[in-house]
């Protein structure tokens, strides 16, 4: 059997014959590693022939690799032979990371952390990025991560430490303008929000922002805050000597409400595209004094274009969608202003009961190949938790892995990709399972809000009066439901039966994503029940209560095994209150 390989190298040549080993340890003995200058930092050549194995890489990072795609064909290989091959390789892109969001809810234990970095090194990811808003123990502003089981400088120093050992840049995601509610919102802080923590603005122009916005408050820092740096510096004071990386990702996305309130003045007098630029500015600032460069999302640069003309030519600028369909040539814009650029794509994990791979594939290339195309050097897979961090990490492994062969290279097969996923990170070889896998992550549709969901947690979590159950929404229909259940207990049958198999599922990923399964289920049944052309009984209402009471039980189980409590009860709640509702 060729063996499989994740990242699929640039260039490979299998030829007829083996390499024959006397023992297992023998490998290293028959391995030689030879020292080649002109060669890049990451890029090696790989040669099985019939009498030894030769390396030749140019870096010790670039040795490592070549170890990890070895280590890959050992594992497939049989018990005393290794095929003959050729292999040349090297990435698309200089940086290829994930950024895990640690904050919506969910803070995994520390050894939950290593693990993850110690998996994605396998695949060659030598970045990794922590979401960070309030889930982190500032010893100066206790408040802030109340109720949340922060990481602490301890456990960051700790994974920096074990990243740093696989080649892996450890760096802090902080939000350093919009989305700080957790922190605005409370007494301590609301006078550095720029609706003062309570919604008060002053400008006219508050009435137009997005519908869904309406209502949050202490959403945004107040740039015309004398306090408002004070305030940040003593955050990056804390957090940032945890990190031996140069960089901070400063975040800067979304601030929907920007010079609305406090700032409205300052605004008016900079316009908005100056205001966002003066504050970037303070915070590359306040970076310098701890030695970092920041980095930040490039949804308000886009929106305000002129900026990328006076914006200092170090800070590097992060161009994130999350659609299939998204428009990804758009990364142009921002790579040819000289500046170094990520291109940012997602899991589609977030705000779902299982990923909708689909998407997640068709987002993940389609920005790995438009960033290749206009020199973007980073590709980051993002992978976030709103609403609680419903979704395991778990869940979303089929999209780290997906998006570490994309950063890479782009022009992998894609068509192989999900069998050898599998193979490799499940250790389950079966057309019938990675059949199964591809189903499951399809089982999904558009969501009645439009932004990156799946219409069945909202299935699952929704009251039976809700607007979801009506008509007028056209698709949902108790025989839509009925269908997917079935199609669901196909799919729960043929799980069931490779999990089995000796050596399966040796990170133990499977629990997790059986139960998801039965998530999906029940939520088919609701809408078989609840839909349009569904039926009500007493009995099945106390069937479907049971079946919940079930899950929520198990949700807590799976998360505590591996996160601590944290947020725990955001999710909880939802549960009750279905529970009470149907």
């Amino acid at each position: 059997m060729t063996p499989t390989l994740i990242p699929e190298p640039q260039e490979i040549t299998f030829t007829t014959g083996f390499l024959y080993l006397p023992s297992p340890s023998s490998i290293k003995e028959k391995t030689k590693v030879i020292k080649d200058s002109s060669l890049k930092e990451e890029e090696c050549k790989i040669s099985i022939t019939h009498d030894k194995i030769t390396i030749t890489v140019g870096s010790p990072r670039a040795e490592f690799y070549a170890r990890k795609t070895l280590s890959q064909i050992d594992r497939q290989s049989g018990k005393h032979h290794l095929p003959l091959v050729e292999i040349h390789d090297w990435p698309d892109f200089n940086d290829r990371g994930i950024l895990y969001d640690v904050t919506r809810g969910r803070v995994p234990k520390i050894e939950q952390l290593i693990q993850l970095a110690d998996e994605l090194s396998n695949y060659k990811v030598n970045q990794l990025q922590l979401y960070i808003e309030h889930a982190f123990k500032f010893s100066k502003h206790p408040a802030i991560h109340k109720g949340s089981s922060p990481l602490t400088p301890a456990n960051i120093k700790k994974l920096d430490k074990e990243c740093r050992k696989r080649h892996i840049e450890l760096i802090p995601a902080l939000a350093s303008f919009g989305h700080m509610s957790n922190i605005l919102s409370k007494p301590e802080y609301q006078h550095l929000a720029e609706d003062l923590g309570v919604g008060e603005y002053t400008s006219k122009r508050a009435a137009k922002m997005p519908e869904w916005f309406q209502g949050r408050k202490g959403w945004s820092l107040a740039p015309a805050n004398k306090d408002t740096y004070k305030f940040l510096d003593s955050l990056f004071s804390e957090l940032l000597p945890c990190f031996s990386s140069d960089k901070i990702n400063v975040c800067c996305d979304e601030v929907w409400d920007m010079g609305l309130g406090q700032s409205r003045k300052m605004c008016t007098d900079k316009g908005s595209a100056g205001l966002f630029l003066y504050h970037v500015k303070k915070l590359r600032s306040l970076a310098s004094k701890y030695d970092k460069k920041i980095m930040l999302w490039g949804d308000m640069l886009r929106k305000h274009p002129a900026i990328m003309k006076q914006l200092p030519k170090d800070i590097i600028v992060m161009d994130w969608a999350y659609e299939a369909k998204h428009k990804f040539n758009t990364i142009k814009k921002l790579t040819k202003s000289g500046h170094k650029t990520y291109a940012c794509p997602g899991t589609s994990s977030w705000a779902s009961l299982f990923p909708r791979i689909h998407e997640a594939e068709k987002n993940i290339h389609g920005f790995a190949k438009a960033g290749l195309e206009h020199g973007a050097t980073g590709l980051l897979t993002t992978d976030w938790g709103d609403g609680g961090h419903y979704n395991f990490m778990e869940f979303s492994w089929h999209g780290y892995l997906y998006g570490a062969e994309q950063a890479w290279n782009c022009k992998a097969t894609q068509e192989t990709f999900t069998r050898r996923f599998c193979n490799l990170l499940l250790s389950i070889n079966s057309p019938e399972f990675s059949k199964a896998v591809t189903s499951l992550g399809n089982i999904t549709h558009p969501s009645i809000q439009p932004w990156y969901q799946s219409i069945w947690q909202h299935v699952l979590f929704a009251a039976p009066d809700n607007d979801i159950f009506h008509k007028e929404t056209g698709m949902l229909t108790a025989d839509l439901g009925a269908h997917a259940s079935t199609k669901l207990l196909k799919i729960q049958e043929v799980f069931t039966e490779h999990a089995k198999e000796k050596g399966a599922d040796p990170l133990e990923i499977l629990p997790y994503w059986a139960y998801a399964i039965d998530c999906l289920i029940c939520a088919t049944n609701k809408l078989a029940m609840y839909g349009p052309g569904g039926s009500i009984t007493p009995a099945k209402r106390a069937k479907l209560r049971k079946e919940l009471r079930s899950l929520a039980s198990r949700f807590e189980k799976l998360w505590l095994a591996r996160n601590n409590r944290s947020e725990i009860n955001i999710t909880l709640k939802r549960f009750a209150q279905t529970i009470s509702d149907c």
